[in-house]
């Protein structure tokens, strides 16, 4: 539920949150966090801007998550086509054993069960690649989708370049 679409507000040193599509993650240090607090500051260490289709993408992870799941409805409640651009990355996951497909609905195996979440996070990628080859926003890992692997980077960067 809290990688769904419902937000989630931080509590503590090192905690994340998310609210209307901003991600942040709170101070890691714990005496630095007390500090902050205790002068009435924010302790907020990063935060990120949604993506535009953050929304989309929040919905199809934790619709691969949650399983079964059918990228026609979903694609359909933002008018957006995700079932070609995902056709070829299903097909694999059927081959490879991780999803049956009956209609229009996929469902994850036991195997699939195992990799929810690394499957969540390559749908979103997928798509994300898929939207940013139609143009209609520029991919920046400071602004991709929480579920995304350049989110991980991005965050190490910013997390490096604090440290120093």
């Amino acid at each position: 539920m809290a990688k769904g679409l419902s937000d989630c507000l931080p509590f503590g040193g090192g905690a994340g949150g998310k609210l209307f599509g901003y991600s942040w993650m709170q101070e890691r240090k714990l005496a630095k966090w007390s500090e902050m607090v205790e002068k009435g500051l924010k302790p907020v260490f990063v935060m990120m801007k949604p993506q535009e289709h953050w929304h989309l993408m929040r919905t199809l992870a934790s619709s691969v998550e949650s399983g079964p799941f059918n990228l026609k409805e979903i694609g359909d409640n933002f008018s957006v086509d995700i079932e070609k651009p995902l056709k070829p990355v299903m097909d694999q996951w059927i081959k490879a054993g991780l999803l049956e497909k009956s209609g229009e609905v996929y469902s994850p195996t036991v195997a699939g069960q195992f990799w929810y979440v690394t499957m969540a996070q390559l749908a979103t990628e997928a798509l994300t690649m898929a939207i940013a080859k139609e143009d209609s926003f520029k991919a920046d890992p400071i602004t991709q989708s929480v579920y995304s692997p350049n989110q991980a980077e991005a965050w190490l960067k910013t997390i490096n370049k604090r440290e120093e």
